[in-house]
């Protein structure tokens, strides 16, 4: 009897009896107990200013008559950088313009240097051999040679040779140079048969 005291007392009379409804909202209190510590802290976690709250104020007359200065001050240098800006701009598209008509010149007078430079070419004659053409020297009479008679007139230059240099600017011949053949020298000898030995010979018979 004895150890079935004690084993009651032990087992059944050291727990309460409690309802369902009991159980739960003991259950619900311990799981909830560590989550208000945890808020507490993470509350205090928080960031917070270190500088205190700003006040709106009111500015009196004289911080915004300073103020509506201060705004013009800063207008007015506005202002003077852009009218410096033009200006500069100006300047600047003024010696472009220059640069651009003196390049516009230049490109102008070698196009007409090139121009006639093509137009000479085109009327001189074409190259059909080694040597190039050269027109000759015009041949005139000066005024001392003319007189009232042509019989005395003296005669200059050759019909002959117009027309062969006529002939080689319109590219129908080639043009050619004058040939100056070289003649050879002429050796002086005397020939056997005609050697100065008639003296010996004939004037002085020899006694044989």
């Amino acid at each position: 009897m004895k150890d079935e005291r004690h084993l009651e007392r032990v087992t059944t009379g050291m727990f309460s009896k409690v309802t369902e409804s009991e159980r739960d909202n003991n259950w619900l209190v311990e799981m909830s107990q560590g989550l208000q510590k945890e808020e507490a802290e993470n509350s205090d976690n928080e960031y917070k200013s270190i500088n205190p709250p700003v006040k709106n104020k009111k500015k009196d007359l004289k911080q915004r008559r300073k103020q509506r200065e201060h705004s013009k001050l800063l207008s007015a240098i506005q202002m003077a950088k852009k009218a410096k800006k033009k200006i500069t701009d100006i300047h600047n598209l003024r010696n472009m313009m220059q640069e651009i008509k003196k390049q516009t010149d230049k490109a102008e007078i070698l196009k007409s240097k090139r121009l006639k430079k093509k137009e000479y070419t085109q009327l001189e004659p074409k190259r059909l051999a080694r040597r190039k053409f050269e027109s000759e020297e015009i041949e005139f009479n000066a005024p001392r040679d003319i007189s009232g008679n042509l019989r005395t007139v003296k005669k200059e230059g050759s019909i002959l040779l117009d027309r062969f240099k006529s002939f080689e600017r319109r590219n129908i011949l080639r043009p050619s140079s004058k040939s100056n053949s070289k003649k050879g020298k002429f050796k002086k000898f005397t020939k056997s048969d005609h050697k100065d030995d008639w003296k010996t010979t004939v004037a002085r018979p020899s006694l044989s």
